[in-house]
């Protein structure tokens, strides 16, 4: 008995699946409002028709919701507890293949007719709560988009929706995937580094605090060879004030390429609890380092600005070529 309930749910399931109240093919919400605002009545009609398509989905996701449980739970009390959950997960999976079938797509249209002045009623009785429902939702719940791009076209349309602040972070999360290593980096024009056999003396310790950073790659001979890391947390305590760099260094250094995606350097920050790569290019030569705080603030959209930075953003003081890299008297571009 359970077993023929069972297969007739599972039928009714496929019908309800079947059936369609919302033309997709219909002209869009937003052109009938703006012509129904015109003043074309057959537009506010259409418009009319249109809402109620709405509610009449929202109620049949309902009833597949619901038979779609009795199913599942029929099965369980005909097959048992693990059996019938496969059972009626497997039923409802195969259920939408039904949909094809030429003979229940008829007898969907035809029950559609039928019933569809009741359904009426039915969205008269539960409409208040549905539309509230979608009000909330802001109806965005039926638009398509088909892009980031149109995304942000959309959001930019709905003022009000975001402020300043919210639409910027949501434009650089947007990007974010996109972004590499080094399109952020800082370039090595302007690492400061500390030579490993350099000492650790009073006017070295000034200039390094004087930067305002709290690490620094360390170097052997030249920008290519990074041998380790100073942190300047590590130097408050010096025993001695002829230690070397070599002496007080962390031997650890992690490299990244600057081709990788920023979420790549993200995940990479996590599991090794570091906050400062540096950037290497394909010949694993040096171009520059990248923080943790450097993808944060690409992710979300804002400068992490505070008392010890002294410029905005390092990559425009590299474009400005302080240092006058490259500018022999003689110097020609090609």
């Amino acid at each position: 008995m359970l077993i023929v309930l069972l297969g007739i749910l599972w039928g009714v399931l496929g019908v309800v699946l079947a059936l369609r109240f919302r033309d997709d093919h219909a002209i869009s919400q937003f052109e009938l409002t703006r012509l129904s605002n015109q003043g074309d009545k057959q537009a506010r009609e259409l418009l009319a028709r249109q809402h109620r398509a709405v509610e009449l989905e929202s109620l049949r996701y309902i009833f597949i919701t619901i038979f779609s449980t009795f199913v599942v739970t029929t099965a369980v009390f005909a097959f048992g507890v693990w059996p019938g959950v496969l059972i009626g997960a497997s039923l409802l999976l195969i259920a939408p293949i039904l949909i094809r079938v030429k003979a229940l797509r008829t007898l969907a249209d035809k029950l559609r007719d039928l019933v569809y002045p009741y359904a009426l009623k039915l969205t008269d009785l539960v409409g208040p709560i549905l539309r509230a429902l979608r009000e909330r939702d802001g109806e965005a719940g039926f638009a398509r988009v088909y892009s980031q791009a149109e995304l942000m076209d959309l959001i930019h349309r709905s003022p009000g929706v975001l402020n300043a602040s919210e639409l910027k972070r949501l434009e650089a999360s947007l990007k974010f995937e996109a972004k590499m290593v080094g399109d952020i980096m800082t370039p090595k024009s302007q690492i400061v580094t500390a030579d490993v056999h350099d000492t650790l003396g009073p006017l070295v310790l000034d200039d390094l605090h004087k930067t305002g950073h709290s690490r620094f790659p360390v170097i052997d001979g030249n920008d290519d060879h990074v041998v380790g890391m100073l942190y300047l947390k590590e130097l408050v305590d010096l025993k001695s004030e002829h230690q070397t760099v070599r002496a007080a260094m962390k031997k650890n250094v992690h490299y990244i390429r600057e081709d990788q995606a920023l979420e790549h350097a993200l995940h990479g920050f996590l599991r090794s609890h570091q906050h400062l790569f540096v950037v290497v290019n394909e010949y694993r030569e040096t171009v520059g380092v990248v923080s943790l705080e450097d993808v944060i603030e690409a992710l979300i959209g804002s400068k992490i600005v505070d008392e010890f930075d002294r410029f905005d953003d390092l990559r425009a003081v590299a474009e400005r070529n302080p240092h006058k890299n490259n500018q022999a008297a003689q110097a020609r571009d090609v």
